[in-house]
């Protein structure tokens, strides 16, 4: 069999989660994933914590991100591909087949947080995109967005050390690219203010885990370093992180 080709569509929305629900639970449980998704965690529960709210997962993949609190608000699940819709319904997330690069199928208003993690990267034009979430949200409604950093430390090193870019960042899949700066001026400039910046790790621990024998305590190690790290030093983590609130245009 030949190798599954995928449309622009596709390949616009396409996670590096793939494969089945299992397959997604185990690879959110190691490493920059796994922190990656504890600070969003962390977000939404402050966000929704005063009763039940409306959350769009934009490029929801499996579901995964939002599952948790799933169980207290209503949670919708924009996708392009079935197999992920699926995985989503699943979750506990009420799925909406539809390409967001092309526009969000809801009302004005009718969101109080939008969720858009690992998927401006992905798109051609992630300034509709920003937009359409503007649009979706409720005024002073929530926006959280996740996307990997051109400027990581790791991305730093390949460029001065292996004269290479670094694979997190440039992927055939990614088409746009982004820093803290770049990303804050982007949503600034379609009306949404910054609230929150995290990020998930500036020292690349993962990485370590290969090494034989010595590959667990290293990464143990520098995860303890990243405690000290990732707030001062935030804007050369792997993940720029960004809570923004929607603003009334002036």
């Amino acid at each position: 069999m030949g190798e599954k080709k995928y449309s622009i569509e596709d390949i616009q929305l396409f996670h590096d989660q793939c494969g089945d629900c299992v397959a997604s639970e185990a690879y959110g449980k190691w490493g920059f994933e796994s922190k990656r998704r504890r600070i969003v965690e962390k977000w939404l529960n402050n966000i929704c914590e005063g009763g039940s709210s409306i959350v769009l997962d934009v490029g929801s993949a499996h579901g995964q991100l939002t599952r948790p609190v799933a169980k207290k608000s209503k949670v919708l699940a924009l996708e392009l591909r079935g197999e992920y819709l699926l995985c989503a319904r699943q979750n506990g997330l009420i799925p909406i087949r539809c390409n967001v690069a092309e526009g969000i199928p809801l009302a004005d208003e009718a969101a109080d947080v939008v969720v858009a993690a690992e998927i401006l990267e992905h798109v051609l034009r992630p300034e509709e995109l920003i937009a359409e979430c503007h649009r979706v949200l409720k005024p002073k409604g929530k926006l959280i967005v996740t996307t990997p950093n051109l400027a990581s430390l790791l991305s730093i090193i390949y460029i001065v050390f292996r004269d290479l870019p670094c694979p997190a960042v440039f992927q055939d899949i990614h088409f746009r690219f982004f820093t803290f700066r770049s990303l804050g001026r982007l949503l600034r400039n379609f009306g949404f203010s910054i609230i929150g910046t995290a990020t998930n790790e500036v020292l690349p621990g993962y990485a370590a885990r290969y090494i034989p024998k010595i590959g667990m305590p290293i990464c143990k190690a520098l995860d303890f370093l990243n405690v000290f790290l990732n707030a001062p030093f935030k804007r050369f983590g792997l993940n720029v992180m960004l809570l923004a609130q929607k603003e009334e245009r002036r």
